[in-house]
This record gives C-alpha cells, sequence and structure tokens, in this order.
C-alpha cells in the first residue's frame, strides 16, 4: 500500500492512537490521510489537531450524508479504521475496493468484514474476535510522543492531575466542581500542586480561564505531566490507560451531576439530543446504566477484572471526593501496590504496537 487512509471520530482515538500510527507510516514513506468522521463525543476542534500529526491530507468532519458521498470519490490503497461506526469504513472499502483493517478496544458491528482485526491485550481479543490480533497499545506509544514543559515546581506536597474531561460542555461544568475539590483538598492534605490537562483541542481562551481559576492547566502533553504526579483524579476513559502506562494511581469519579453533559450513541443519543425534555431522558438512562452496571468503568480494572483504581459513581459532592482522594493520599501502601499492578499491566503491551501493526497489515497485503 502506498496511500492509506485512516478514519477516527473522537478525541481519545484521534490523539491516543492515529497520532503514533500517522509518524510510523510517514516512516514507510506512505501518504497519509486522515478522516474525520462525525462523533457525538467529538469537541469540534479535531479537524485542526489532526493538521499537526504531519499526514499528507486532512478531510472532515462532514455530516454522515456528506462523509459518504465524498467517500466515494476518495482513492487509497488501504483503510485502517481507528474509530466509529464501521459503516463507513466498510462503504469506502466496497466503493475503492481496497482492503480495510480495524484497530479496536472492543466489539463492533460488521468486524467479519474487515480484512485484518487489530487490539491491543490478549484480554480484549477473547472479548473481540478468534480472529483479533495483539499488536500492543498505540496509547502507550502516543505518551512517549509528548513533549513541552513539566508543570511541577520541585518541592513536598501531593501533586495531583485533574482529568476534567475531552468535551467542551463537560470540562464547564467541571470547572466549579473542581475548584472546591481543591480548595477543600488543602485543608486535608496540606501542600498541594495540582495540574489539568485540559483536551489538546481546547482553545486558549479556554486554558486562561483554569489558569485565571487556579488550576493549572498544564501546556505539556500528558507523558511530561504525569511523570512526576502522585495521584490523578480522572473521569473514564482513554485517559485510565495513559494513567496505567505511567503508573500513576488515581481515582475513578462518575458523579451524577455532570450526567446530562455525556454524550451517548444510538437512537437513545438522538431522543437526549431534543430539546426541553431530552436531557432529563438522558440523565435517567445514563442513572439507570450506572445503577445497574456489571463491569468496570476504568480500563485497567476491566482488563484486570478487579478495582485497582478505585471508582465511585454517584451523587458525588465534593467533600465526597476529597475524602477519597486523602485516604488514598495517605494510605501509602494502597499507593504503592496500585502503582505495582498498573505497571504490571502496563507491560503486557507489545512495545512498538504502530510498528507491529503496519508489519503485519503489510504481510496480510502481500499474501491477497
Amino acid at each position: 500500500m502506498n496511500s492509506v487512509t485512516l478514519l477516527v471520530n473522537g478525541p481519545g482515538e484521534l490523539w491516543g492512537w492515529c497520532r503514533p500510527l500517522t509518524r510510523e507510516l510517514k516512516r514507510r514513506n506512505k501518504n497519509v490521510t486522515i478522516w474525520i468522521l462525525p462523533c457525538q463525543f467529538a469537541s469540534g476542534r479535531e479537524g485542526h489537531a489532526a493538521m499537526a500529526l504531519g499526514a499528507d491530507e486532512v478531510k472532515g468532519p462532514y455530516s454522515s450524508a456528506n462523509t459518504l458521498r465524498a467517500m466515494n470519490h476518495h482513492k487509497t490503497d488501504g483503510i485502517i479504521q481507528l474509530g466509529g461506526d464501521l459503516f463507513f469504513g466498510r462503504h469506502m472499502g466496497q466503493k475503492g475496493k481496497v482492503p480495510l483493517f480495524c484497530y479496536t478496544y472492543g466489539r463492533k458491528k460488521g468486524l467479519e468484514h474487515c480484512s485484518g482485526v487489530f487490539t491491543a491485550f490478549e484480554s480484549m481479543a477473547r472479548s473481540i474476535s478468534p480472529n483479533a490480533a495483539v499488536v500492543g497499545d498505540l496509547v502507550k506509544e502516543g505518551i512517549l510522543m509528548d513533549d513541552g514543559p513539566s508543570p511541577w515546581l520541585d518541592r513536598q506536597g501531593l501533586k495531583l492531575v485533574l482529568f476534567p474531561g475531552s468535551r467542551p460542555a463537560i470540562r464547564a461544568k467541571a470547572l466549579p466542581y473542581l475548584m472546591e475539590v481543591v480548595s477543600l483538598l488543602r485543608e486535608q492534605t496540606g501542600p498541594l500542586q495540582v495540574a489539568t490537562l485540559l483536551s489538546p483541542f481546547s482553545k486558549a481562551e479556554e486554558r486562561e480561564t483554569w489558569c485565571s481559576a487556579g488550576l493549572n492547566p498544564a501546556m505539556a502533553g500528558t507523558g511530561v505531566v504525569l511523570k512526576n504526579a502522585d495521584m490523578a483524579l480522572t473521569q473514564p476513559g482513554t485517559n485510565t490507560l495513559e494513567l496505567m502506562h505511567m503508573g500513576i494511581p488515581a481515582l475513578v469519579a462518575v458523579p451524577f451531576a455532570f450526567l446530562r453533559e455525556i454524550p451517548i450513541s444510538g437512537l437513545k443519543g438522538l431522543i437526549a439530543s431534543l430539546p426541553v425534555f431530552g436531557p432529563a431522558v438522558k440523565e435517567k438512562v445514563l442513572r439507570w446504566k450506572a445503577n445497574h452496571r456489571t463491569s468496570y468503568l476504568a480500563w485497567p480494572n476491566r482488563l484486570s477484572q478487579s478495582q485497582i483504581m478505585k471508582e465511585v459513581v454517584g451523587e458525588l459532592s465534593s467533600k465526597d471526593v476529597v475524602r477519597e482522594i486523602s485516604a488514598l493520599w495517605f494510605d501509602h501502601e494502597e499507593r504503592r501496590a496500585q502503582k505495582i499492578k498498573l505497571c504490571q499491566l502496563s507491560g503486557r503491551s507489545i512495545e512498538t504496537p504502530s510498528k507491529k501493526l503496519c508489519d503485519m497489515i503489510e504481510r496480510l497485503c502481500s499474501n491477497e
């Protein structure tokens, strides 16, 4: 394949997966197009960020109908889908008569139509398909690409990283909540340094707002910020894998106060987007799912089938969150045990997954 098209949708796939894979493909002198699919989880700035990844061309996001129409005329030798509905990848592959490959953390409808399916860990492969190949976690490779100045000062005390979410609406809701958490935490833990990891897609004005609030928005990449951190307060998502690979103990919190800002997919998502009663429907759906969940939320917990990172879900006040963070900070043995378990899980990932993935795709193409 001389030209490769990468299909991505949400910010996690773009920054965590597409970034290292684009670099590896360019090392192999491939012509790379990043195509951003329609996504209800998007921040709205994925296109701007994708331009900085080194691809030869960036397309999208468009509406679903316009995406499909544009795909009818797109020329490529192969497709690697890194997120979103496989309907788009299958459509592009059928129109262009080219192979479709997929890298995924979980089962997707239509994987049986792919020329190859790849994932990060053995446990993921078992849940996806007997044919899924384990190539390692692209997120682990991505955080090694991060650079920038460290946000930490050379002094003692708790160094806490805040992950307020990838979407502007969630971050806006989280800002006053986290201000109160930090204020109360200083009373509990004494010396405290905070660094807030805003999305790489956030605007300069938003960073200024968080800076004015005293929450120290980090200008460096995630890998740099986490390098000397002690703990993190986070939401579920790809960020829990970043924390795992850096061995940072964390509290994973889902306060019900934020439920109306969390996007949901499918028919429920369409209903939730309706004015007036839509947000109430969304909150009801997410409350029910949270209260009846049968699996863990954080990726390290899901991979190990045990609660390594503590998860708290429900009507959580800032005082509740502070109580949990303080307990973990003062429990040195628990933090040490969590760090060891996270590093052990991270060690299960194959090194240089982008190279492994490209090597396997090239072998599959040469055998066709």
